[in-house]
């Protein structure tokens, strides 16, 4: 991976030189200098960070090391994708001699790369900081009468520690409050790793008025940190923990909550995460499950949306699965209403609603960003899910 980013980027820098040549042509010595020496400058510190970050693996404060990691992603993906359209001129300047030919190709790429760069801007300043409501109905023929209209109010991924985070909360917040939902649920990563000062004032902006529900997800449990000991993660997890509940919410980890209406019941029951190799299984669906009342209608809080893919949907008992872990990649496109993201190449079910029969699985899109600290296209979103009886 590591050698393959530095000759992508390489190769790419190269070809941004080359096909952007024809720019200066004509210029003063100087210039044209300048330009040679800004690739080179830009390729060697780009490497550097590069080796420095995936190789060998500074060991920095997780909050620092998550930023800086986040930062770098960022810049280098966006001077990849910008180097691009460079690349493209570049390769088609055999097909055109004439330098006044080769001039417009190589100005039409500077544009388009302008443009590509504005769209990662828009993506790292409002794209990932403008929440997005999404509204869904849900009729089942089982829900019980006493509870046709319970609203549900979803968020997840806050990944408190990132970019933006706080202020897309606080936004989020407003909004969920103006629904005045019976329940709040956060399906799974709280934080990135460690827990930042505020994340239980955040939490308590958020009021389902019968529970407001939680769920660890992957980053909740500290796996990708080296931690000097098994007592320091497990101070670290119970500090997050103890943010749940002093925000307010109820932690669901393996086990549920009975809501009761008059004659009629509604569960919540949550896992903790279905982790793939080579990420440790905290999930226990016998122990979430186990004392629940035989078909009572209960709603399924899972961070990963593989475990629905699984082994969920296929189980009667659970007709409503709630995740979200994949942040649709944090980019994406839509054509004609139609959504598009390449997790789409990695997962079945990446983000919005899916159906097996009468049972259904809703993944959320997130809230924070990880990895890179844009969201394109992919907005930080606040879902609003109410339950419905059919008509009779």
């Amino acid at each position: 991976m590591v050698m393959v980013l530095l000759i992508a980027n390489g190769l790419l820098t190269l070809g941004a030189w080359i096909g952007w040549k024809p720019l200066w042509s004509g210029r003063s010595p100087a210039l044209r200098r300048w330009w040679a020496a800004l690739c080179w400058v830009e390729v060697s510190l780009m490497s550097m960070g590069i080796l420095w970050l995936y190789l060998w693996q500074p060991h920095l404060p997780a909050p620092w090391l998550y930023r800086f990691y986040f930062l770098f992603n960022g810049i280098l993906m966006a001077g990849m994708s910008c180097k691009l359209p460079a690349m493209g001129a570049l390769l088609l300047m055999p097909l055109f001699r004439k330098k006044p030919v080769q001039k417009r190709l190589a100005t039409m790429s500077l544009i388009l790369s302008a443009g590509v760069l504005g769209v990662f801007l828009w993506g790292a300043g409002p794209g990932a900081a403008i929440p997005l409501t999404r509204e869904i109905t849900l009729f089942h023929e089982t829900l019980p009468p006493a509870f046709d209209g319970f609203r549900i109010v979803q968020v997840a991924d806050l990944h408190l520690g990132s970019y933006h985070a706080p202020s897309v909360v606080q936004r989020m917040a407003r909004r969920a409050i103006r629904f005045d939902p019976d329940a709040v649920v956060l399906t799974g990563d709280l934080v990135n790793e460690h827990s930042p000062p505020k994340t239980a004032a955040l939490l308590r902006l958020f009021h389902g008025r019968d529970a407001s529900l939680a769920i660890s997800g992957n980053h909740d449990y500290g796996d990708y940190t080296e931690w000097p000991s098994a007592e320091a993660r497990n101070a670290n997890l119970q500090i997050i923990r103890k943010a749940f509940s002093d925000g307010g919410f109820l932690l669901l980890e393996n086990d549920h909550l009975l809501l009761v209406r008059g004659p009629d019941t509604l569960a919540f029951a949550g896992v903790g995460n279905y982790g793939e190799a080579p990420l440790p299984r905290h999930d226990d669906l016998e122990k979430a499950t186990r004392g629940l009342p035989p078909a009572v209608f209960t709603i399924l809080l899972s961070h990963d949306p593989q475990h629905w893919e699984k082994e969920i949907r296929h189980d009667p008992r659970f007709p409503l699965t709630l995740a979200g872990h994949t942040h649709g990649l944090q980019w994406g496109v839509t054509l004609a209403g139609i959504p598009f993201s390449m997790a789409s190449g990695v997962r079945k079910q990446w983000a919005g609603l899916y159906r097996e029969e009468n049972r259904y699985l809703y993944v959320n899109r997130g809230t924070g960003v990880i990895g890179m600290p844009f969201r394109i296209d992919m907005p930080p979103e606040l879902t609003l899910i109410t339950l419905r009886r059919p008509a009779p």
